[in-house]
């Protein structure tokens, strides 16, 4: 039995009154993803919006969000560098929390190879390049550099399908930040027409400012689960001296709030905690 610091603020950020189940038949990418952007859809219309974490986002923008990936989306899967890499999965996360999948090669694989991204994969507004040396290198090196690029290129493109259903989780800045790096990379993927997403230089400028904060938020999140031993859910192990979890995480709260403070009011600060329970410091 594990014992709960308290519930994480990335879950249950929609609540509904309401319970729908729909069934989606489908047998290719393209369905897997308009059926998850539905689904994202569905209960960003129906549900109150209850907001969590760093930069929401209104109930409208993620409708609008999520609007914009269903025409998206179509579009992405019949690109042939995705369908090369969208072989059929398991993919039971309503079924499994951990989404296993087993790899013949690799049991410990948790997600399909195409959603996996490269060693050093760099999150957020980033296009992967070329390293500087690449004429000088011999041909060998110039096809593993050109794959290893391509492969940073073609992981930006997954969340698009991956994070459609979890807007009301996960915030909208990734699904949205995913978006953007394909509107950007269109034209040089060769997709016909125009991107049917398309923004503004302020909405540019307003997205990378909350990316920023975003990332930086994340990065703590992931030292504070490290240093507790805790999971999104705010668990830990029932080995811990559970007081002595709960002391750390008072210390770490007052140390983020001493930051936060800076900047913004600590009312605000503490909106932004990854807990509901803020801590007993």
């Amino acid at each position: 039995m594990s014992i709960a610091l308290a519930p994480s603020t990335m879950h249950h950020a929609f609540h509904s009154s309401a319970a729908t189940i729909t069934l989606v038949h489908g047998e290719n990418l393209r369905d897997l993803g308009l059926a998850l952007a539905n689904r994202g859809l569905r209960h960003a219309q129906h549900s109150p919006l209850v907001a969590r974490g760093p930069h929401y986002g209104f109930k409208d923008e993620h409708i609008q969000t999520l609007e914009a990936a269903l025409k998206v989306i179509p579009i992405l899967a019949s690109y042939t560098p995705v369908q090369r890499f969208s072989n059929p999965t398991l993919w039971h996360d309503d079924l499994h929390l951990g989404n296993i999948f087993v790899c013949d090669n690799d049991p410990t694989i948790s997600r399909p190879s195409f959603l996996c991204p490269p060693d050093n994969y760099q999150i957020g507004m980033i296009k992967p390049e070329l390293p500087p040396d690449f004429e000088e290198m011999d041909s060998d090196e110039k096809a593993f550099a050109i794959t290893e690029r391509d492969e940073a290129l073609l992981a930006k493109y997954p969340a698009v399908f991956t994070c459609c259903e979890n807007t009301s989780k996960d915030v909208i800045i990734p699904l949205r930040d995913s978006l953007v790096y394909i509107s950007e990379n269109w034209g040089q993927m060769g997709l016909p027409h125009d991107c049917p997403y398309q923004v503004s230089n302020d909405e540019l400028l307003k997205h990378a400012l909350e990316l920023a904060r975003y990332r930086d938020l994340h990065k703590l999140k992931s030292y504070t689960q490290e240093f507790l031993q805790s999971d999104d859910d705010g668990w830990v192990p029932p080995q811990l001296d559970f007081k002595k979890v709960e002391a750390r995480h008072a210390e770490l709260f007052q140390l983020y709030i001493q930051k936060e403070t800076e900047e913004i009011t600590e009312e605000e600060a503490k909106k932004l905690w990854f807990y509901v329970d803020r801590g007993s410091g």
